[in-house]
């Protein structure tokens, strides 16, 4: 946390950060269109994953954010119901690095996806350093 300006995901540098990187994107995720705080249902329809947001039945790709269609959620084929929580994501892995286009505003789904790889490395390094054992990585 202490990479980030302020110090810290609630300082005021960076709660600025997090504020301009929202209106940018409408308070909605860049790669999929989901509303900040908003209910949501995730499921497939079509053949393709989507979500629908439960107050107003409308059913969109989750992974382009194009309106697929409107239906009561019962019709809906849901496996999970969450509220979107947008987070700004360093696209390159650097929580030094603020500059708007390295930032996006995405859903926890999306933000995930982004780090995943990253996350996978960083469990590893760690796994490596409790046992004691040295790996021809950690030389490099």
């Amino acid at each position: 946390m202490a990479r980030y300006p302020g110090g810290s995901i609630k300082s005021p540098e960076w709660r600025a950060i997090r504020k301009r990187i929202g209106e940018r994107s409408g308070w909605k995720c860049e790669t999929c269109g989901a509303p900040h705080m908003t209910i949501v249902a995730r499921g497939s329809y079509g053949g393709r994953d989507a979500y629908m947001i439960v107050d107003a039945g409308e059913v969109f790709d989750a992974e382009t954010g194009l309106k697929m269609a409107t239906m009561k959620l019962s019709a809906f084929g849901a496996y999970r119901v969450l509220k979107i929580v947008l987070t700004v994501a360093h696209l390159n892995h650097d929580e030094t690095c603020n500059e708007d286009g390295n930032l996006a505003h995405l859903c926890q789904r999306h933000h995930l996806r982004l780090d995943a790889k990253h996350h996978a490395r960083n469990a590893a390094r760690t796994r490596r350093n409790r046992g004691g054992q040295l790996d021809l990585e950690d030389m490099l």
